[in-house]
């Protein structure tokens, strides 16, 4: 919980605690040190920090409000939702939108408690909701609660505000329908031409949840009124409540001029990569795949936790298997969070999330699989393929934990 001093965070933690847990005072600042309690809200336990008031910047702030002010902003990169709690019976000032802001970029879920409400009139809460639509606009994907620490009122639905921010700070989206709903989008609202030129996205990808962070692969710079067009259309398909969207972009770069000794563009590697993914998830099996790989491709999978024994398949033992697994699975999604690239080579991590469409053995319909893996793959560029260009060759599964 943050806020500006004296907007009643101790008294809150109070009367969410059912006793009295922390000091509280009408003297500002009287809460120095982040204070950790474990509170049941709404049939759940949470660890509540209540931190120092915020008065000004940490750069202008001296002495013991300098070092409040650090532990402070400690305590929001290290906690999953920030209940900014805001004087609801004065203007929302300056200082307010930092503490926001501050959290937004943190990348914390995000709850504004409007407290004091008993000590507001008609005429005071009126204005209010004028400061709302004006000052905090940026923040209208936050929940927003009217709550009163002295009497208790409405205090029992900041659980309901604090689970939903946190479901939205956790959600993950499908590359394949991230790029299906990104080609609607595109196609509809491409980017303005600029100098003669458009650039374009060339796929997508969500690289992390916690908070929900794309990356768009695109061939040129796109302009910050585009992305904060295709951040709101996130938030509008996907919902993502109570949560900040960052959105980063990776622009392709040239290819040079000439290729010599089969050098590849390193986007050009995660491009075809993250195809392949996207394909798979989407439900391309058996010879569709060819496309992908060089006729005398094969797959390694060293021991694992779940399979000791060391696999070895070439193209045709690699397209059998995908018809299998078509037949096996309701669905399956990739998720990789980190690229390690060189000439001819890319390792990366992902996770494999899937569903069972039927039994299989021990595994039951509907049960879901998850695993980590670490991906060795080599993409060489060859002249004999027919296709030209590039394609997969080897494809190592080097650690596997499911």
């Amino acid at each position: 919980m943050s806020g500006k001093p004296n907007v009643g965070k101790s008294s809150l933690l109070n009367k969410l605690a059912g006793q009295q847990r922390v000091v509280v005072d009408e003297v500002a600042g009287t809460t120095v040190d982040p204070v950790d309690e474990l509170v049941e809200v709404g049939g759940e336990i949470y660890r509540f920090i209540d931190t120092a008031g915020i008065r000004r910047r940490v750069k202008e702030a001296s002495g013991h409000e300098y070092y409040a002010s650090l532990r402070t902003h400690g305590a929001i990169e290290r906690a999953e939702v920030c209940v900014v709690v805001v004087d609801a019976s004065e203007p929302v000032t300056e200082q307010d939108l930092r503490i926001l802001t501050s959290v937004e970029e943190a990348g914390r879920a995000l709850v504004i408690a409007f407290n004091k409400w008993d000590l507001t009139d008609d005429e005071r809460r009126r204005y209010l909701r004028r400061e709302i639509e004006r000052d905090l606009v940026q923040f209208d994907w936050a929940a927003k609660i009217n709550i009163s620490a002295l009497t208790g009122r409405h205090v029992d639905r900041l659980g309901l505000a604090i689970k939903e921010a946190l479901a939205g700070w956790e959600t993950r989206i499908s590359t394949g329908r991230l790029n299906a709903f990104l080609g609607r989008i595109v196609a509809a609202h491409p980017h303005p031409v600029r100098g003669g030129k458009q650039p374009r996205i060339l796929f997508a990808t969500q690289a992390r949840a916690a908070p929900p962070t794309f990356v768009l692969f695109t061939t040129g710079q796109l302009e910050p009124g585009y992305l904060r067009f295709l951040k709101r259309r996130l938030r509008e398909e996907f919902g993502f409540p109570g949560t900040p969207v960052h959105v980063e972009q990776r622009v392709r770069e040239k290819r040079q001029a000439q290729v010599s000794d089969g050098d590849v563009q390193v986007s050009d590697q995660q491009a075809l990569v993250i195809e392949l993914m996207q394909a798979l998830e989407s439900g391309v099996h058996g010879d569709e795949l060819r496309r992908f790989f060089h006729d005398d491709a094969e797959q390694i999978e060293y021991p694992s936790l779940v399979d000791p024994r060391v696999g070895r398949r070439g193209l045709e033992g690699m397209i059998a298997a995908s018809e299998l697994g078509a037949g096996m699975l309701a669905f399956q999604r990739y998720d990789v969070s980190r690229w390690i690239e060189s000439e001819d080579t890319v390792v990366c991590q992902a996770e494999w999330h899937a569903e069972l469409a039927k039994d299989a053995g021990s595994l039951r319909q509907g049960q879901r699989l998850h695993t980590y893996s670490v991906l060795d793959l080599h993409l060489p560029r060859r002249q004999d393929h027919p296709a030209g260009g590039l394609r997969l060759l080897s494809s190592r599964l080097t650690a596997n934990r499911c």
